[in-house]
């Protein structure tokens, strides 16, 4: 029988994951139309400012790869997702306020 969250006495244990925030400036224009995209090879999140894009994890294969670039994105979102997931993170999240990393590359869109 589920426990009710109200229940005092549960015990819950929470699901609690990173994510790993980057600016959109750190993307691509044409990433950015591909993220609208309904058959965009990733799992895509979009919200009011951005996107949060599902790493699971550690699973960027070679075959990943291959599928993420010829679909059209970036190198540069690709490497978004990996430093994501190598970073134990399960979403990238793309904001237009997010942060700007010095050292990763960043697009005047």
């Amino acid at each position: 029988m589920p426990i009710s969250a109200t229940d005092r006495k549960a015990k819950i244990q929470p699901y609690i994951f990173k994510n790993f925030e980057a600016s959109t400036g750190h993307i691509t224009k044409r990433d950015a139309e591909l993220l609208d995209k309904d058959d965009c090879p990733l799992t895509v999140y979009k919200y009011e400012y951005g996107w949060f894009v599902y790493t699971g994890g550690d699973w960027f294969t070679k075959k990943d790869k291959e599928n993420i670039l010829a679909y059209g994105h970036s190198e540069a979102i690709y490497n978004l997702l990996v430093l994501a997931s190598k970073n134990e993170c399960k979403f990238l999240a793309l904001d237009a306020d997010g942060f700007v990393y010095a050292d990763l590359p960043t697009f005047d869109w």
